[in-house]
């Protein structure tokens, strides 16, 4: 069969045996690309060289050659320790053997992304149906979102890195911190971003031969051969050293991560990638407190750049709040709260389109829809952080009016918990003695007289008793 080949040398061809896997005759152009000589692979079975379990049973083969791809993507290990990706194409079996298959690759490696828009895009000669199989194919492997590789890939391709070659194993797990108050903050095109930005991060900085998956909805993995842990621990560092944010929201990213190596192939792979994530939660825990705060920090800034309230408005509320609260004779862990609260409660407020918030003129009725939604959002910004949980309820409910009249949730009376109706005086007071874009301040007497006309509709009338007669003074 010598020379079947020699047509194709401008090609990458290779001959195996469907029955035993044998590489039966390879052309020498993908002997130079991969860096072996002819002699290191005729005779070897494709699965060394491909890691990916290469089928090779005749029937599943056949079943595969109507469409002509066998694999799209499939890694294959150079000699140098790279993998490159191969799109491998079928032909007919060669000769009397019907066993024999040869094979056509070409290396889509650097294929934009094989993100398949734009794949798709530039192969117009396609059938839609051509197209829609591809996509279905891509889609088995990789994340939709980012373009890496998804858990199953990963799970598949684990147990073929277990080879001498490619040790030692290094396994990289990230999380994303602060993921789900992007989402909440700014709704999940934002958070959506952010998940490509970190994974166009570790795209970067990990060694061309790594592979990298999304592991989980905010947690990804590289697995990388022939890596040490002084190797893997560089790589860590220039990740956390490289910026990755929502620039447009000025919203910073970080990552917790944790490493493990594999350095014998009578270690187990699932064990590696545990202790990489172990020592990854253990990271979260540590530096977790003071990311929120500074997560929070940012929102805040994001607030007072993109509204009219201020960080003097929240001062003198928290002020009106404490003396409210002296005089009901509150607990400190309360007062504590009512601080937060005083601080936080137009926190949801980020989400909101800042021509709504900064409007001179009056809402419309989907504005106004709109600008309702800030509680909520608010609610969900605290749920994500601990150390903000104990206010979510509060700033869910700081709208509601005695009267039951108010948002979202139309509670009534006392129903209402007693920080938010606390709040609403004092917050009310401050809003109306304070010029806005839409309007002039009124003075104190008149901002008072308005409170005490609404004290058993808007405002609960002990708390507009409280703040007439003492707060006042």
């Amino acid at each position: 069969m010598a020379g079947i080949l020699e047509l194709f040398d401008s090609l990458f061809n290779l001959v195996f045996d469907t029955a035993s896997g044998e590489i039966a005759e390879v052309n020498p152009a993908l002997c130079s690309y991969l860096g072996y000589c002819p002699d290191e692979m005729i005779g070897r079975k494709v699965q060394e060289f491909n890691l990916l379990p290469v089928n090779v049973q005749h029937g599943e083969v056949r079943k595969k050659r109507s469409s002509g791809v066998l694999f799209s993507a499939a890694p294959y290990l150079l000699k140098s320790g790279e993998v490159r990706l191969f799109d491998v194409y079928s032909s007919a079996p060669l000769g009397a053997n019907p066993r024999l298959l040869c094979t056509t690759l070409f290396d889509v490696t650097d294929r934009e992304c094989y993100r398949e828009e734009l794949f798709l895009e530039r192969e117009l000669h396609i059938s839609t149906e051509e197209k829609y199989r591809r996509r279905i194919e891509f889609l088995s492997y990789h994340d939709a979102l980012t373009g890496l590789y998804n858990r199953q890939y990963m799970e598949e391709v684990s147990s073929q890195l277990n080879r001498p070659q490619n040790l030692p194993i290094a396994v990289i797990m990230g999380d994303v911190n602060g993921l789900k108050i992007a989402n909440d903050a700014f709704g999940h095109k934002a958070g959506d971003k952010l998940l490509k930005d970190v994974a166009e991060l570790f795209q970067k900085n990990c060694k061309p031969n790594a592979f990298i998956a999304r592991w989980g909805g905010d947690e990804l993995v590289a697995f990388l051969p022939q890596t040490d842990l002084c190797e893997a621990e560089e790589i860590m560092v220039q990740i956390r050293n490289t910026s990755a944010c929502l620039k447009e929201r000025g919203l910073p990213c970080s990552l917790s991560l944790g490493c493990s190596i594999k350095s014998s192939l009578a270690d187990s792979i699932a064990d590696t990638l545990r202790e990489a994530e172990e020592f990854m939660y253990r990271h979260k825990l540590l530096n977790g407190k003071s990311y929120r705060n500074a997560i929070i920090n940012t929102l805040l800034v994001t607030l007072y750049e993109n509204s009219n309230e201020t960080k003097t408005h929240s001062d003198r509320i928290e002020g009106h709040c404490h003396l409210i609260g002296r005089e009901l004779e509150i607990s400190s862990t309360e007062m504590a709260e009512l601080s937060l609260l005083a601080k936080l409660h137009d926190i949801g407020k980020v989400g909101i389109d800042s021509n709504i918030l900064k409007k001179p003129g009056a809402l419309t009725a989907e504005e106004w829809t709109e600008m309702k939604r800030h509680p909520e959002i608010g609610y969900r910004i605290a749920q994500a952080n601990p150390e903000l949980a104990m206010v979510a309820d509060l700033i869910l409910s700081h709208h509601e009016r005695w009267d039951g009249k108010g948002y979202p949730y139309g509670l009534k009376g006392r129903e209402i918990p007693l920080l938010c109706r606390i709040l609403a005086v004092a917050d009310s007071f401050d809003a109306m003695t304070n010029d806005r874009v839409y309007r002039r301040g009124m003075s104190k007497e008149d901002a008072l007289r308005e409170i005490e006309k609404n004290s058993g509709i808007q405002f609960d009338p002990e708390i507009v008793s409280i703040f007439l007669k003492h707060v006042v003074k």
